[in-house]
């Protein structure tokens, strides 16, 4: 009987350390999980804020392709009421 305990006892044992291995990886697993998912919430703020400014410099390249026609425009206006009153 005693050789049974002595059996089961180390059975028991090798049981516990298989048990405190496997919290141990888990526990790893849980930190590296956090660690993710932190990294992957910076990369979508930072994905979110490139896409803010590619939105703000395509308004800006549009502002601008307007004030440079319409400069364009009253340049062509200008000469050719300038050329209009030359004739006259």
């Amino acid at each position: 009987m005693k050789i049974i305990n002595e059996e089961r006892t180390k059975e028991l044992n090798a049981l516990k350390a298989i048990n405190e291995k496997q919290g141990q990886e888990l526990t790893k697993a849980s930190n590296l999980l956090t660690t993710q998912e932190a990294k992957l919430n910076e990369a979508s703020t930072s994905l979110d804020e490139l896409k803010n400014e590619i939105k703000n410099n395509r308004r800006t390249e549009q502002r601008l392709r307007r004030q440079r026609d319409t400069w364009a425009a009253s340049g062509v206006l200008a000469f050719i009421v300038g050329a209009a009153g030359a004739i006259r």
